[in-house]
């Protein structure tokens, strides 16, 4: 008994996904994307947070570096600081469609010296993201592919109770760069420079900040 005929709906939704499933094929075997991507949002220097300094410079190394997202946002606070105040800091934060992408912050604190602060155990992200490899600036400086961190002088010993305090410049990124490792390594030096030439100003540091206008000795 011969079979019913198929309806016409039919016929045309099983066309349909044969040539979504060759054009899928075709993608795949060539290369070319098959469906449309979403385009990548532009970080423009509005978005980049006070604490960078340089609105420009820090979008444009965060251009090179961060994961792709639809849409990108900044929050962040530098608020200001009186000359016997002994804590202090300033943050900054980079999100793209909702995900956590890259913070920046510059803390106030007695620190100790820069070898204490080196192998301290309690910094955070030491370790995280592969070896650590030193740059110059302020007492000392270090960054993988995923860290930078600088420990900027800020006011000597004998102003303020407690010794020495220097700042603490951390810019991390939360989620994997999209850059080489030695991309991603200058990029995070560059914006640890840029919030560590800024924040020693908002700061009111009485120290030199020691921090060069660009990226030098990097290991």
């Amino acid at each position: 008994m011969a079979g019913k005929p198929l309806k016409t709906g039919m016929v045309g939704g099983v066309l349909a996904l044969v040539v979504a499933l060759l054009y899928s094929g075709i993608g795949y075997f060539t290369g070319a994307v098959p469906f449309p991507v979403q385009k990548r949002g532009e970080i423009t220097a509005d978005e980049a947070c006070r604490s960078f300094g340089d609105g420009k410079r820090a979008a444009a190394q965060l251009e090179k570096v961060l994961p792709s997202r639809g849409e990108y946002g900044a929050r962040g606070s530098t608020p200001p600081r009186a000359s016997d105040q002994d804590s202090w800091e300033a943050s900054c934060f980079i999100s793209g469609d909702g995900d956590r992408l890259l913070y920046a912050s510059s803390e106030l604190a007695a620190y100790g010296s820069a070898e204490s602060w080196l192998e301290a155990p309690s910094r955070d992200h030491v370790g995280e993201g592969g070896k650590s490899h030193t740059f110059q600036a302020g007492e000392a400086a270090v960054v993988t592919e995923r860290t930078a961190e600088v420990l900027v002088p800020c006011v000597p010993e004998g102003e303020m109770p407690g010794g020495a305090y220097q700042l603490g410049v951390v810019v991390h990124a939360q989620k994997p760069l999209e850059g080489s490792a030695e991309e991603n390594r200058r990029a995070l030096a560059t914006l640890a420079l840029e919030t560590a030439r800024y924040t020693h100003g908002e700061a009111e540091c009485t120290q030199p900040s020691k921090v060069p206008a660009k990226v030098t000795g990097l290991s």
